[in-house]
């Protein structure tokens, strides 16, 4: 997936991370980060491959860890 730095509305290459905010629910907390245009104030999510990576690896890691206590006690915690 190609990401560009130029907003989706305007054209202008003034990007800017955005705040968080409670509406943006899990999914975008998780997988997409929001930016806001310093020309038009027009806010837009961007995919975000290292938050994906990060929490990929959580969980394979979460899942590592269960694995070895289930292994070495013979049930799951």
């Amino acid at each position: 997936m190609a990401v560009t730095n130029t907003c989706s509305k305007c054209g202008a290459a003034t990007l800017r991370h955005s705040r968080w905010r409670t509406k943006d629910g899990l999914l975008r907390s998780l997988f997409f980060s929001a930016v806001r245009c310093q020309a038009c104030q027009y806010r837009q999510y961007r995919f975000s491959p290292w938050a994906t990576t990060l929490t990929v690896a959580v969980v394979l890691l979460i899942a590592f860890f269960v694995g070895v206590i289930y292994t070495v006690s013979g049930q799951l915690p």
